[in-house]
């Protein structure tokens, strides 16, 4: 059984659903030290001049080492409001935003604290609307503490898993002795981000999956899955 193992993303982008895809089990890593330029509280959509970024606003101040899952979200910035702002003006006129809004909205209607619960919130909300279905984990209830490919490793044993599936970063950095010691094999997800049409004219890639809801609807999911790189030899020896 193969494990992919990410930290919660911001609403996620293509390749963070094509990882998805071609694991058997998702684990959400929100037991880890949340970096400062990541996605896990920003992403980005598509405008008439460009991409823009949409980012939560949380507190960092004296909070430098927090875990992803104890991040806290600064309620008292309006955030949410800004951010469906943004989205309806620039994607009102896609051919499938009125499709999808009456979904997506709502969870601009809620007041969130923590950026873990949003996120992974934000991902489940996508996953129904592809029509994606994988068993879900969240590191943090696992009791399983620890770093790089030992935390990994430990993790792909405690849900059952035979495989751990990286994204390719991790054949810089990842440890395949420490997985093989548990038993483990090791896969590598390579992806190759795939076009589509978008309403605001040239192609821009890497924006937040709702670009590609909004532009291609019952076309997304055949879109992501079309980004994947030789699955037949996905193994890394």
């Amino acid at each position: 059984m193969r494990v992919a193992i990410h930290q919660p993303e911001h609403i996620g982008y293509l390749g963070y659903y094509n990882k998805m895809l071609n694991a058997d089990v998702w684990v959400v890593l929100d037991n880890v030290q949340m970096a400062k330029r990541d996605f896990v509280r920003r992403n980005r959509i598509r405008t008439p001049n460009g991409m823009l970024w949409l980012s939560v606003p949380v507190r960092t101040k004296g909070r430098f080492h927090q875990r992803i899952c104890d991040v806290e979200i600064d309620t008292e910035r309006n955030w949410q409001k800004s951010h469906w702002k943004s989205i309806e003006q620039n994607y009102r006129r896609a051919p499938y935003f009125e499709t999808y809004a009456p979904a997506i909205r709502p969870l601009y209607e809620r007041e969130w604290h923590k950026i873990a619960d949003l996120n992974i919130a934000m991902m489940q909300r996508m996953m129904a609307l592809l029509g994606i279905e994988r068993p879900l984990y969240i590191a943090s209830t696992l009791g399983i503490e620890g770093k790089s490919s030992q935390l990994l490793a430990d993790l792909t044993c405690a849900v059952g898993g035979t495989e751990y599936l990286s994204g390719p970063m991790g054949r810089d950095y990842l440890d395949e002795t420490i997985f093989a010691e548990r038993g483990l094999t090791v896969a590598y997800n390579d992806f190759c981000h795939p076009t589509y049409t978008q309403h605001h004219g040239d192609f821009i890639p890497y924006m937040a999956v709702v670009d590609l809801l909004f532009n291609q609807g019952p076309q997304s999911l055949d879109i992501i899955r079309s980004g994947t790189v030789d699955t037949t030899n996905i193994t890394h020896d």
